[in-house]
């Protein structure tokens, strides 16, 4: 470093002195650069000035540009806040299948255009008792309330055999195991009874609990779920 700041001393000193010994000739020529020594002793440069008569300030690293980044953040974050109302509609539309299971009075089955009563009875009935009950039933600003028929339960349970679907004795899912009569009464376990007589001493019915079809005695105790058009 002592022989770099010796050196440039010397071409320093043989300028000044070339200056004086040619009067007014130029010490350098105009846009020439050197190498000249900081005041931090780091290494700098400087230029001869336009009319060739001296060498310019001796401009050093730190001294560079002190203000270019000045403006270097500007424009930082102008979009930080675009997509703050990016999810403003969520779940808009959670309830909409829920709401559409719902009636007046009941439950809502859209396959059979049905109106479930929902909560069922809260007594069982004779079965002549049961079609009464129905028939005289006002609930939620309706009074067409009736006993549901025979296929009406059938057709809630679904996936009923070749017995039940011919008009005999047989079986069905369950309502836990039926996709519709779960999704409109959960896992019910009623026996109920349907409008429906098989003679004059027995009528159908269908347990929910066992998938059951079949005609029981008029005089029994069932479950009741009146229906009526829906929605």
């Amino acid at each position: 470093m002592k022989t770099i700041r010796g050196l440039l001393l010397a071409e320093l000193t043989v300028g000044a002195f070339a200056l004086s010994a040619c009067g007014t000739d130029p010490v350098c020529e105009a846009g020439a650069t050197q190498a000249c020594v900081c005041t931090d002793g780091s290494n700098g440069a400087q230029e001869c000035l336009g009319d060739g008569s001296a060498w310019g300030d001796c401009v050093c690293a730190g001294d560079t540009d002190s203000d270019s980044d000045s403006d270097s953040d500007t424009d930082s974050d102008t979009d930080s806040d675009t997509d703050t109302d990016s999810d403003s509609d969520t779940d808009t539309d959670a309830d909409t299948d829920t709401d559409s299971l719902n009636c007046d009075g009941g439950r809502y089955d859209a396959t059979s255009g049905l109106c479930w009563q929902h909560p069922k009875a809260g007594e069982s009935f004779s079965w002549q008792d049961a079609v009464d009950y129905c028939e005289g039933l006002s609930l939620a600003g309706h009074s067409n309330w009736v006993l549901p028929s025979r296929q009406d339960l059938v057709d809630v349970l679904d996936e009923c055999d070749s017995d039940v679907l011919g008009g005999s004795n047989g079986y069905c899912n369950t309502c836990a195991e039926s996709d519709q009569c779960n999704e409109l009464f959960g896992s019910d376990g009623d026996f109920y009874w349907s409008s429906t007589p098989y003679d004059s001493l027995l009528s159908w019915g269908v347990s929910f609990i066992l998938g059951i079809v079949a005609p029981y005695n008029v005089d029994a105790y069932r479950g009741v779920r009146c229906v009526r058009p829906g929605p």
